[in-house]
């Protein structure tokens, strides 16, 4: 320590230069070597799971990222109309990809899996087989509810989701990835420790938008700016300079999707606008109808912007 503070200026900033940039290359290493060590144990295990639990190490495992797939709203509808398609038409899918179809749900529920698609037939009047739709349970999955986070929840929520997908992934190693929930920042991550990941998105609106940007800017009180932010000019300023710092980050996410889906053109419109790098993986979707009762006698109809 004597040495140190015998050092003249020029010398100390030299030390402090070589120290601090050593250690960086140390700490960067590190991070790659166990991105690489993720990448080969998440391959492996996918390969595993093919051989031993499905006996077909050709099978694509197709898993779907909705932790809250037990909630029956139209989100859920979306989801579950996939899943019925995919189910109807799996011979000629797998006649055309020449691979056996093996699904997956990411899910939070703390219900069963009978549990779940019995209240799926109940509410949306979809059969599902049972034996073919995979539950993989989530402990993290609440990581993305807004309500968790009363502050900065767009960045929390964006952390949170990229916690909640390497978990996914961890127990359950896709080859399709197909997140029906609109939660972009989970692409680079999971493209990031999945090899050969293909990534679908489906959304019902952006995470960020400059609608929502210009109602700050405008010092609008709404449910995602408080009547005490709307009412300071410089809380607005800095609160303005955090929502821009999102949407660019946000639109840098979109960059990894292999395949976007919209499901109406105020939607497509936004995400050609967020996500114009990647306009060419960009596909617009009519609406479906959220609600069926059990009985089509006394079905009772609702129309939303979306589409599975």
């Amino acid at each position: 320590y004597m040495g140190i503070y015998s050092m003249g200026i020029y010398d100390y900033l030299r030390y402090t230069f070589w120290i601090g940039m050593w250690g960086g290359l140390a700490i960067a290493a590190f991070i790659i070597v166990a991105i690489l060590c993720i990448r080969y144990k998440l391959s492996k295990k996918r390969q595993s799971i093919k051989k031993n639990k499905y006996a077909d190490p050709t099978a694509l495992i197709v898993s779907f990222f909705h932790p809250f797939c037990y909630d029956m709203g139209g989100g859920e509808k979306v989801l579950y109309k996939i899943l019925e398609s995919i189910f109807k038409n799996e011979a000629s899918l797998t006649e055309l990809l020449q691979r056996n179809l093996k699904v997956a749900i990411y899910t939070a529920a703390i219900e069963s899996p009978f549990e779940i698609l019995s209240r799926v037939k109940n509410r949306f009047d979809i059969d599902l087989p049972i034996d073919k739709v995979e539950f993989v349970k989530l402990r993290k999955g609440d990581y993305i509810k807004s309500e968790r986070y009363p502050t900065f929840t767009l960045l929390k929520q964006a952390l949170g989701s990229a916690v909640v997908v390497f978990e996914a992934l961890w127990n359950h190693p896709a080859d399709i990835l197909f997140d029906t929930m609109g939660f972009g920042w989970i692409y680079p991550v999971a493209k990031l420790i999945c090899p050969n990941l293909k990534i679908i998105s489906y959304s019902h609106y952006p995470f960020i938008s400059e609608d929502m940007i210009a109602k700050v800017a405008n010092r609008t009180s709404d449910f995602n700016n408080q009547s005490q932010v709307a009412s300071s000019r410089w809380k607005t300023k800095i609160k303005c300079m955090y929502y821009w710092t999102i949407l660019l980050l946000y639109k840098a996410v979109g960059r990894f999707a292999d395949l976007i889906m919209a499901n109406s053109t105020w939607t497509f419109n936004h995400f050609a606008s967020l996500w114009s790098a990647n306009h060419a993986a960009l596909r617009k979707l009519y609406p479906c109808l959220l609600y069926t009762s059990p009985s089509p006698r006394d079905a009772t109809l609702s129309r939303m912007p979306s589409s599975a």
